[in-house]
């Protein structure tokens, strides 16, 4: 590989430009073994074949650290297994050669692994609830709970696939990160919007080697951030790690879907009413009460009036389920009237038929059709040459 290219990505002045060290770095950057996750398999590790958001277990018992030379770094145990078989064998190859490990990645040490989604986002809804209701605190026609509905859908409708606020939502937005997966590992802490020190990995002389070891031992490199491994869930060395111990199950796949994922949908419900309720409640102990000013025309003077804000919050489930249907639908930029008519009414008669979990469930399938829809499009229009 040639190394007197420079990319600029992040660094130009003008939006032409910027697109144009994009592209020029996009176009650069195939090497083997490398994923696309923005433009090919997107998301992944954070959706299932059925294009349903989700999240890792959080129980320790499936998880383990790099010790002994990363004692405070994790990831599922499989992960780490084969990392360490890779790390072995591809360090045994550098020292019995002229090579070196690539530029940055130093002794090929984790310094990131797996990131508690959990936690994750509880902290970005800490932002997001006083976001909301800072911007809701002055508005005088939140006078009680269902015009504080009415409000908060408004802004909903305006910023929810840029703030959004269920965890399918938060799980498939860029306000989450990879290491919520429990899959990648990084190597170093660059700066992912700078395509400079991308360049100076990809084009190192010892960078083919490395990623060619990778592959073999079934980890992709992220096109876009190359200090970053995710695990090959397609591959015959992880899909045996997987199984070890677990020979019961039909297959590696099932054994993530049913030891090692929850499916987020069936908790969009209670985190979207934790985040309608805190953003009142907030509202309500921050301002509990403004002052508006009334005017008299029979004597022609203006009063000052103290509004209470009452703590009523009298919701149905099924008003629930459809103020639900409709965040999913904005977050994921797919609403419109009529389709959201049609959906409702039939989330509304499974609740009806079946209860709240099958209705959940329906609401949740409805939504990774979209997302599959959503994810083939632009996989098609995106694809590169």
């Amino acid at each position: 590989m040639t190394s007197n290219i420079r990319f600029s990505g992040g660094q130009t002045d003008t939006l032409h430009e910027e697109f144009t060290e994009r592209e020029k770095y996009r176009n650069y950057a195939n090497f083997p073994g490398s994923i696309d996750v923005i433009y090919d398999k997107i998301s992944y590790g954070l959706i299932n074949s059925n294009y349903e958001p989700i999240y890792i277990v959080p129980n320790s018992l499936i998880f383990e650290n790099f010790a002994p030379y990363a004692p405070n770094v994790e990831a599922l145990k499989f992960v780490t297994d084969t990392f360490s078989d890779f790390r072995n064998a591809y360090l045994d190859k550098v020292s019995n050669s002229s090579r070196s490990t690539p530029k940055f990645l130093g002794e090929i040490i984790p310094v990131l692994g797996y990131s508690s989604l959990e936690e994750v986002y509880s902290r970005y809804m800490v932002f997001t609830n006083t976001k909301y209701s800072t911007i809701l605190e002055s508005n005088k026609s939140v006078n009680d709970f269902n015009c504080f509905l009415t409000a908060i859908k408004s802004l909903l409708r305006k910023n929810a696939h840029i703030f959004p606020v269920t965890r399918s939502g938060f799980i498939l937005s860029n306000k989450n990160i990879p290491r919520t997966s429990g899959i990648t590992i990084e190597l170093a802490k660059l700066d992912y919007n700078l395509d400079f020190e991308k360049g100076q990995i990809i084009q190192s002389e010892d960078f083919y080697c490395y990623a060619q070891f990778a592959k073999n031992f079934g980890f992709y490199i992220d096109k876009y951030s190359p200090w970053r491994l995710y695990a090959n869930l397609e591959h015959e060395t992880i899909q045996q790690r997987i199984i070890r111990g677990r020979e019961n199950f039909d297959s590696a796949e099932a054994v993530i879907n049913q030891t090692f994922r929850l499916r987020s949908h069936r908790d969009d419900l209670y985190d979207l009413q934790d985040f309608i309720l805190k953003t009142y409640n907030q509202i309500v102990s921050n301002t509990p009460f403004y002052v508006e000013s009334k005017y008299n025309p029979q004597s022609n003077t203006t009063s000052r009036e103290i509004i209470i804000r009452p703590d009523d919050k009298r919701f149905s489930t099924e008003q629930w389920l459809e103020l639900l249907l409709e965040v999913r639908m904005l977050e994921l930029q797919v609403y419109n009237l009529n389709e959201f008519t049609f959906h409702r009414d039939s989330v509304i008669m499974t609740n009806k038929l079946y209860g709240p979990q099958a209705a959940i469930d329906s609401l949740g399938s409805i939504c990774s059709n979209y997302i599959r829809a959503k994810y083939e499009r632009r996989k098609h229009g995106n694809s590169t040459p």
